[in-house]
């Protein structure tokens, strides 16, 4: 059962297995993510199953530490998105991640695959850039006020304790640059109905939570802001599927257009509501 699943903890995490030169630094970046989440690990490749293909697979999962008793190798036919998030559904996958080649990441759009996974998944999606393999020291949150805010800040501060984070910086429309500043009356909506919740995680966490304000630091996205700040990682919650045509057009800080302009890592949170 996906729907009404918290977003968090990552227990299963899955891999969108392409072969390409990018593949030994995902499995790596996979390997990593499985210890710090003590997940599941789940390998989906769609296409033609051949010995080479097998061989260079077994090889990396082997060489990171991957059998039998810690992961599942899928090897699919199909549309390949379809596929993906067909198998995402059936281990309840919490995160995917799909990677980015290098010459992706900036002006070019990203892969349709990847920007379809990213859109349409059940499941959180970790877009990997390749600038990872450490922990990532710098998180910049979409905090703008929206349904899925509280869960989506949540799931950043969890990201956040298993990455040891030094700094998350979210948006934010008030003017106050801490937390610590808040009071009830400062408090966004989005963040006032799960309230006892998120104070409860702010205390908890020792990640040193600023905020800030596109238009106060003169960023037209946080894609702008993240590029600015040299962050490690983009957060943002995941689309509304539902969406009329001109609202995904009009939002500059839809996934569609984040992904057109990545600066870096972006963890699309799917807060799994029940609607």
């Amino acid at each position: 059962m996906i729907k009404g699943k918290n977003p968090y903890p990552f227990e299963t995490i899955a891999l969108a297995v392409s072969f390409s030169p990018g593949l030994p630094s995902l499995v790596t970046e996979m390997k990593r993510m499985c210890v710090l989440h003590e997940s599941l690990a789940i390998f989906i490749h769609v296409g033609k199953k051949t010995s080479d293909k097998q061989r260079e697979l077994t090889f990396l999962l082997s060489s990171n530490g991957f059998h039998d008793g810690n992961s599942r190798i899928y090897w699919e036919q199909g549309d390949i998105v379809t596929s993906i998030l067909q198998i995402c559904k059936h281990e309840v996958v919490d995160l995917i991640i799909v990677g980015a080649s290098e010459k992706e990441n900036f002006d070019l759009p990203i892969g349709q695959i990847a920007t379809n996974i990213a859109t349409k998944a059940k499941c959180s999606v970790l877009v990997f850039t390749g600038s990872s393999t450490g922990s990532l020291k710098k998180i910049v949150v979409n905090g703008i006020e929206h349904k899925k805010t509280d869960l989506t800040i949540l799931t950043s501060l969890y990201f956040a304790e298993k990455e040891n984070t030094e700094s998350i910086f979210i948006s934010d429309e008030s003017g106050i640059t801490s937390y610590e500043d808040r009071s009830n009356d400062n408090i966004p909506p989005t963040l006032k109905k799960d309230l006892f919740i998120f104070k409860e995680a702010i205390e908890k966490s020792k990640v040193k939570i600023n905020l800030f304000s596109l238009s106060g630091e003169q960023c037209e996205s946080i894609s702008d802001y993240a590029f600015k700040n040299n962050a490690d990682l983009i957060v943002t919650h995941s689309s509304e599927h539902m969406l009329l045509i001109f609202d995904r057009i009009s939002s500059h800080d839809g996934i569609d257009a984040l992904l057109k302009k990545l600066p870096c890592n972006l963890l699309v949170v799917h807060s799994r509501l029940i609607e």
